[in-house]
């Protein structure tokens, strides 16, 4: 527990290093390195769209924070108050910061935590005076606030955005979860992802306010910081998987913040070098990827039907088909959207090698329907499969016409319906018994739950 005795302490301390520090700022202004690190990105004007035919944009600057926060560390054993302060935070330990080094050996790591708690402050009121090398008394009062808030607490909330590429359609929110929540934009984070994401020469838009992101919400013991990067990762890998068995059409994840209070120790902006692909879509080529609020009930019920299932303990053979349902998801090609979803499909059923197609088509009809009498599933599929062997077999490349267009949109979501069956059923049995199971039911006429339970 932080005494106010010590809170004033620190408060002195800081403010020390900070007028001292303020000293130095002409020298930085002669650092090239430090120069480069201000940058002008572009966003779009407020009220525009992906889908407009021109867009207007509008300049505004700013950093990245860790990359401004990396460059101050090497000025931070120049102001002779920062060893004072920086021991005081080591020696009095009450944030509970064991790990922090001795104030020599830190500026040989620059990556410590303990100058980072210096450094840090610094790019702070940076960034709350409009990106400008500038501390005034306003922003060392919300900085040092906000590192008191910090610290007083065990854990701190982060909050990652990743913008999604190719959905769209009047949806506003839809709470998924408890801190995961599918959204539009809004005009301020269609801002903060496209400063800095673009670059003014080209003013590739990330985000526009009208495009939809996933946001998730997550806590982090202040001692697990370093465990940030697995933790935001699973969940992300996660909600995305699942977003891509919600619906047809094209999704792709797009790039991602990340936001915190507690960026003493929190990196807060963080681009996934994975996922640093552009949005392809636009007025010439938009997404059938449709969030409708008549869509909600539909997608709270898969994700319902999904709560109990760990998507990295499935077997291979279902993770392989979302692998292939996410390619064919991402792809603009027609020829390979087919192929990929036709090898999603396969990965699911094993068949022997005579009539294959009627084999996948009877089996996805007893997974999918009980009563065994859903003939639209083998129609679907069978209308499919002649479209992928025209493919496969080189006679003939598929025209995108609105009717191969909405074949292929059936024959995506059985493979959906199908994941979704599958990955349920794997959390009690193995995928080897579904699969033993399937073949004993095309000559057994029984519901395929029956029968695997008997099997």
């Amino acid at each position: 527990m932080i005494t106010e005795y010590q809170v004033s302490q620190v408060k002195a301390l800081y403010k020390n290093f900070t007028e001292e520090f303020k000293t130095i700022i002409p020298t930085l202004n002669l650092n090239p390195q430090f120069l480069r690190l201000f940058r002008e990105g572009c966003y779009p004007k407020a009220g525009q769209k992906r889908e407009q035919t021109s867009h207007s944009f509008q300049i505004e600057r700013s950093f990245a924070f860790d990359s401004m926060m990396q460059v101050l560390r090497s000025y931070i054993n120049k102001v002779e108050s920062s060893r004072d302060l920086y021991n005081f935070l080591r020696i009095n330990n009450f944030w509970s910061l064991e790990f922090m080094v001795e104030f020599e050996q830190a500026f040989i790591n620059q990556g410590s935590t303990g100058t980072r708690l210096l450094a840090g402050f610094i790019t702070r009121n940076f960034e709350i005076n409009n990106y400008y090398p500038l501390i005034s008394d306003q922003s060392f009062e919300i900085a040092f606030d906000e590192l008191i808030k910090h610290f007083s607490n065990a854990r701190t909330t982060i909050t990652t955005f990743m913008s999604l590429h190719g959905p769209n359609g009047s949806l506003q929110e839809l709470q998924l979860s408890d801190n995961v929540f599918l959204r539009k934009a809004g005009v301020d984070l269609s801002k903060k992802f496209c400063l800095f994401y673009s670059f003014p020469e080209t003013c590739t838009t990330e985000l526009y306010e009208d495009d939809f992101l996933l946001e998730v919400i997550y806590e982090i013991g202040n001692k697990e910081f370093l465990s940030i990067h697995p933790t935001e990762t699973k969940l992300l890998d996660k909600w995305f998987q699942i977003l891509t068995l919600l619906k047809t059409g094209n999704i792709q994840r797009g790039n991602i913040l990340r936001f915190s209070s507690g960026w003493p120790l929190v990196t807060l902006k963080a681009p996934s070098q994975s996922y640093l692909n552009s949005n392809p879509y636009d007025y010439h080529f938009k997404s059938t990827y449709v969030l409708n609020d008549r869509d909600k009930p539909d997608i709270l019920s898969i994700i319902l039907s999904l709560k109990d299932v760990h998507f990295s303990s499935l077997d291979k053979q279902i993770r392989y088909s979302m692998e292939r349902l996410s390619k064919a998801k991402k792809t603009r090609n027609i020829d390979d959207r087919i192929v990929e979803l036709a090898l999603a499909f396969e990965f699911l059923i094993n068949t022997s090698a005579m009539e294959v197609t009627l084999q996948l088509c009877l089996k996805a009809i007893k997974i999918l329907d009980d009563q065994n009498t859903n003939e639209l599933v083998y129609k679907d599929l069978k209308r499919f499969y002649s479209l992928r062997s025209k493919v496969m077999h080189g006679n003939d490349k598929i025209d995108a016409t609105d009717n191969n267009l909405l074949i292929i949109d059936k024959a995506e979501h059985i493979i959906q319906r199908l994941i979704l069956r599958l990955s349920t059923l794997n959390q009690k049995y193995s995928f080897d018994k579904i699969s033993k199971t399937l073949d004993k039911a095309l000559y057994i006429n029984i519901p395929f739950q029956q029968l695997i339970d008997e099997v």
